[in-house]
């Protein structure tokens, strides 16, 4: 009999995720505070070997944009909180947002076949182009059966909050989407969205029993 011993580290299936935020001034109030607070919780769930890319759909419009790279590390993680808590609200909502994303998460180079590459999108408000939802199905199918470059397909989760077009639900492509109307909606959903992509599990209190 042969013991080997694995580190917990090297289990960690890494993730990489971009992120568009909705910022527009229809976000203004409740919705903006608990999807900002549950941006921040999200950022504290992910590792520092992991990346976090953020796509504010107002800065999305200026030439030469960059996403804003999220520092996970434990020396930079309470500034990246800061940054995103104080971000404010300004803009529409421009579907170039979704598409400068996804491109810049499809150029994040990793060659481990079991990193996991994520597209998040969350927004309150119909895209300015107007896209309904057979049009956005057909763009987020497109994104789930591209190929990113480690040779996996990337996986897709779209928050709407309020009664917004979304693309279908489809598990089995590695699109989920989930809606929201209101704050413990939002919290709920966006818990639901982190626990997914950290592949974190939360347990009910009746899934725990004193043994001894």
């Amino acid at each position: 009999c042969t013991t080997m011993t694995v580190s917990a580290d090297s289990l960690y299936i890494r993730k990489i995720v971009s992120v568009v935020y909705d910022d527009s001034g229809s976000m203004f109030g409740d919705k903006w505070a608990y999807a900002n607070y549950a941006m921040q919780t999200f950022c504290g769930m992910l590792n520092s070997e992991d990346q976090l890319y953020i796509t504010y759909m107002r800065d999305s419009k200026q030439n030469g944009f960059v996403p804003q790279k999220v520092d996970l590390s434990a020396g930079g993680i309470q500034a990246s909180v800061d940054s995103i808590r104080n971000h404010y609200i300004s803009g529409g909502t421009p579907y170039s947002a979704v598409e400068k994303a996804y491109s810049y998460l499809a150029n994040v180079q990793d060659s481990n076949p079991n990193t996991q590459y994520w597209l998040v999108v969350i927004t309150d408000g119909e895209f300015d182009e107007g896209y309904k939802t057979s049009q956005l199905n057909q763009f987020f199918q497109g994104y789930a059966n591209s190929v990113m470059p480690n040779g996996t397909h990337p996986q897709v989760t779209f928050l709407s909050i309020g009664k917004v077009s979304k693309p279908d639900a489809d598990p089995n492509k590695g699109i989920y989407t989930y809606s929201a109307s209101d704050a413990k909606g939002i919290i709920g959903a966006m818990s639901d969205m982190a626990d997914r992509i950290s592949g974190r599990t939360r347990l009910q209190k009746g899934s725990i029993r004193q043994l001894d």
